[in-house]
């Protein structure tokens, strides 16, 4: 019972401590400038006004809606109800944290509790609190449970769960072919498409046939990007210092009128592109196992935040806690690449905060696109992937052998492989 306690006792301080610092207050916050009105709205059952008011993601405030109306209920005002909006995310963040942590104890258990921390409180989870877009780490988290669903073969929670990450936010669609493709069998996929299907149309049908602010963001979103343009992107440098916005600091750039326009449709194309490829070149890869369609579910999520110009830090947070889940809860392994990755992000959107934006996107590209690379290859040519990992840690076992003794001491006394020695373990 100790063992069992530790590690819920452990989460919950942590999803407490993330709310506690990354929801103080909404003003000034996007929740502020976009969702308040319609969220007000909805909270107090006035539906007919929601439905006019909700930004392009009130598919989110839908499924959030019982917090909203506890809220109400309770007295709260609209601190409260901010906060309110915000516990379903944490919550949900909770319970992947759970689940990737049982699915490692018993191999790994000290790499079990890296991984729930690192599902609960990742440093970019603050970002998405901050900002006011916990809809960002719900749908996240939705999407990682359509994975993990899917890998286990029941369809119809793998539908749910993957339906109710499009309703929450459009950006999941990205998710339906590597959810659909982790299922053995085409009538699985199809039970899994039937149930996703059911729930996006029972969500989001009201906003169509009311034809409000969401209908109308949501197009415009999706053929423009607008006049935001940040440094941790792939066109920051083809940007115009003289089309920057006035409020911008020293060394901003603007989007060029093609990028501004293609932006959003390409990030669009390539998630559902790089599925589709994969999809249909996987059974001639050698090496390649069904469990890959996670992978390309990150890849399809960092390609998403190096081709949008909008990009900040709550942008990855799909992206690495996929990645997450891929490691530790389909391969079982402890979450290496996931903490280098995380600890990247941080350095891009954290410690570099107060550099130039030049300085910022060179950053940010310097480990964004390697990363792309080995992830892209690791699909393309997993065996020849796996080759050059094990010679790398051949090399370190060489060169460090102190260091290399001292970790398999670790694993030795913990049971943790901190250094994997093939890709199939």
């Amino acid at each position: 019972m100790t063992g069992t306690l530790r590690p819920i006792v452990l989460g919950l301080a942590l999803a407490t401590l993330v709310g506690v610092l990354g929801l103080p207050d909404f003003a000034f916050t996007d929740y502020d400038t976009e969702a308040l009105p319609a969220a007000t709205a909805l909270a107090e059952g006035r539906l007919g006004l929601f439905l006019e008011l909700a930004p392009a993601y009130g598919g989110s405030f839908v499924l959030r809606a019982p917090f909203g109306w506890a809220a109400n209920l309770l007295g709260g005002g609209e601190l409260a109800l901010f906060r309110a909006y915000a516990l379903p995310a944490l919550l949900a963040a909770l319970a992947l944290g759970g689940v990737l942590f049982v699915r490692l104890r018993d191999r790994h258990p000290r790499a079990a509790v890296a991984a729930l921390v690192l599902a609960v409180a990742h440093p970019l989870t603050f970002g998405a609190l901050q900002f006011g877009h916990p809809e960002e780490l719900l749908g996240a988290v939705l999407c990682c449970g359509a994975v993990l669903a899917a890998a286990a073969g029941r369809p119809r929670l793998a539908g749910l769960l993957l339906g109710a990450a499009v309703a929450n936010k459009p950006w999941a669609l990205i998710a339906g072919v590597p959810v659909l493709a982790l299922l053995a069998t085409w009538r699985l996929r199809g039970i899994a498409a039937a149930v996703g299907a059911v729930v996006v149309v029972a969500v989001l049908l009201p906003f169509l046939l009311t034809g409000g602010r969401a209908v109308s963001e949501a197009r415009a979103l999706a053929t423009a990007s607008g006049a935001l343009f940040h440094p941790w992107q792939l066109f920051w440098f083809l940007g115009d210092p003289a089309t920057a916005l006035a409020s911008a600091p020293p060394g901003a750039r603007g989007a060029p009128r093609w990028i501004d326009r293609w932006s959003h449709p390409m990030v669009a194309a390539s998630g559902l592109g790089l599925g589709l490829l994969w999809a249909a070149t996987r059974n001639r890869i050698a090496g390649g196992r069904r469990e890959d369609a996670a992978l390309v579910l990150a890849l399809a999520l960092l390609t998403r935040c190096l081709l949008d110009t909008w990009n900040v830090s709550y942008y990855a947070v799909p992206f690495v806690l996929v990645l997450l889940t891929w490691e530790c809860g389909l391969l079982r392994r402890p979450p290496i690449l996931s903490s280098v990755v995380a600890v990247a992000m941080m350095v891009s959107f954290n410690a570099l905060k107060g550099a130039s934006p030049d300085v910022s996107a060179l950053a940010y590209l310097a480990w964004a696109l390697p990363l792309w690379c080995w992830l892209a290859a690791k699909l393309a040519a997993p065996l020849a992937v796996g080759r050059c990992e094990r010679r790398a840690r051949s090399l370190v076992e060489q060169q460090l052998p102190s260091l290399t003794a001292r970790l398999r001491l670790t694993a030795d006394a913990d049971g943790a492989v901190v250094l994997p020695t093939s890709p199939e373990t």
